[in-house]
């Protein structure tokens, strides 16, 4: 399988969960992709620092949601996840350690920032 985009999301604290970086950043439907599932990339508490995979219009979509809790951040909380997106019918497991220490390192970074 090969990895069609990476991407960043967030929890913006005005407009709700977004895409703030992509590559390649002309991934067709991922707009659409992303807001059919937004729910599960940017999420509950119950799924941080787990890996989530989920279909959506012909994409497999796996990330790891992170949260920091700090009063600097609006709403005092850093809601972010690393998302890899492949083809619906790709096998991710070689991928997924990757992806849960892609996360947990930019927590870290964050957080040591």
């Amino acid at each position: 399988g090969v990895i069609k985009c990476i991407f960043f999301s967030e929890f913006h604290h005005i407009s709700g969960p977004i895409i703030s970086h992509q590559v390649p950043d002309d991934l067709p439907l991922l707009k659409d992709a992303f807001d059919a599932v937004h729910d599960l990339i940017i999420t509950k508490q119950a799924l941080y620092d787990r890996l989530v995979s989920v279909d959506a219009l012909g994409y497999r979509i796996v990330g790891s949601p992170r949260s920091i809790e700090n009063k600097k951040y609006p709403r005092n909380a850093f809601i972010f996840n690393f998302v890899f997106v492949f083809e619906v019918n790709t096998d991710t497991t070689l991928f997924e350690p990757v992806i849960l220490k892609l996360g947990a390192a930019f927590k870290t970074y964050e957080v040591v920032m």
